[in-house]
């Protein structure tokens, strides 16, 4: 069992880390990198304590919480190859992620193509900076979700955010 503190901008927070999950995470501890913790807030009269459910370095975040992949087009800024080298790079990283295509035309409407199973995507920084290289421009949107634990394993419990 462990106890932490971190701190931010605002504040200060004790992080409580239970024996089962502090066995799989004491060398993330060890190490000067920023990291991610998923828990609840335990809050009383005194104070406000974090229980850790998962720890994970911050770099693995996005690899391991990532829901979907999003590639958003300006239709009037791509063209048939675009979306011939689209396709390559999207062939070198295969993974578990489902993946969407949404084209757009600024004056006009979106169109959202969600892609096979052929294209379920392991999603990172390569894969992003390759789309958004290729395009010049932002056109990658990763949506994520909360890793599953043992205390939030109902479908009302998940949480989803995007990655910033």
């Amino acid at each position: 069992m462990a106890f932490i503190t971190i701190e931010d901008l605002y504040g200060v927070v004790e992080v409580i880390i239970f024996a089962s999950t502090f066995a799989s995470v004491k060398d993330i501890l060890c190490e000067d990198v920023p990291i991610l913790i998923q828990g609840y807030v335990q809050k009383d009269e005194k104070s406000v304590k974090i229980i850790a459910d998962d720890i994970i370095p911050m770099d693995k975040a996005e690899e391991m919480w990532t829901e979907s992949i999003h590639f958003i087009f300006d239709i009037t800024k791509a063209d048939k190859e675009h979306l011939i080298k689209l396709r390559d790079i999207l062939q070198r990283y295969p993974g578990s992620c489902k993946s969407y295509i949404h084209v757009f035309d600024p004056e006009k409407i979106e169109t959202v193509i969600a892609l096979s199973d052929n294209y379920k995507l392991q999603a990172g920084k390569l894969l992003t900076r390759e789309v958004n290289s290729l395009f010049g421009y932002d056109a990658v949107d990763i949506v994520g979700s909360s890793v599953p634990s043992q205390k939030f394993t109902s479908n009302s419990d998940k949480r989803k955010f995007r990655y910033a």
